[in-house]
């Protein structure tokens, strides 16, 4: 699976298969359906970053309960 490729909910990509980056994958098996928008791509990148500083805000909180 390549960078700014987005799977929707559902759809299943079989072993080895190829998912070029920049694209809707839907189905069953999954089809690529159109290429993401500027915006779409934008927002890749934004939940990744968000995910990743969420992340680490829970790490750096993290407890051991003996």
């Amino acid at each position: 699976i390549e960078p700014y490729t987005q799977i929707g909910a559902g759809a299943l990509v079989p072993p080895n298969k190829r998912l070029p980056g920049g694209y809707l994958w839907l189905g069953s098996p999954a089809r690529q359906i159109r290429a993401l928008t500027a915006k779409e791509r934008e927002h890749i990148e934004y939940s990744v970053n968000y995910y990743a500083k969420l992340a680490q805000l829970h790490l750096g909180q993290s407890q051991t309960i003996s």
